[in-house]
């Protein structure tokens, strides 16, 4: 159990540590705020999108902890 929680610590460690950068480096290659935004949002808008999708599907192949996890 100690495995996992390192794991996740340096996992959420490491990309707390890189995003800000990113941006940075994203900026200094000429993208504007608002498309950086969209780049960051892109992964929430999508999760929003087809969360009922995959739970529609889901629960017609009750096949719920399948999709747990891949999701």
């Amino acid at each position: 159990m100690k495995y996992y929680s390192f794991l996740t610590f340096f996992l959420y460690f490491s990309m707390g540590a890189t995003l800000p950068l990113f941006s940075q480096y994203l900026q200094s290659i000429g993208l504007s705020g608002i498309e950086i935004g969209s780049i960051f949002s892109i992964g929430t808008f999508i999760s929003i999108l087809f969360q009922p999708f995959w739970g529609f599907i889901a629960d017609k192949t009750n096949a719920i902890k399948k999709f747990l996890y891949f999701y």
